[in-house]
């Protein structure tokens, strides 16, 4: 994750707003470091890491039956 978005505090303001109704063109006027491309970026990676870990959890559950 590039520039602006690699500090673990921005990661965490991201998701706070996101969380509180923010949408991704305000993130980024309030934050001006990053831009929509990064934060797009950035979005994707989460959205996969998600995917990649409810499918592991899948397959532990199956595990268990």
């Amino acid at each position: 994750m590039p520039g602006f978005f690699t500090a673990l505090s921005s990661l965490s303001a991201l998701f706070e707003n996101l969380e509180g109704g923010s949408n991704a063109e305000e993130f980024v006027q309030w934050f001006p470091e990053g831009t929509i491309q990064q934060l797009r970026a950035v979005l994707e990676q989460v959205d996969c890491r998600v995917e990649y870990d409810k499918l592991a959890i899948h397959q532990a559950i199956a595990g268990l039956s």
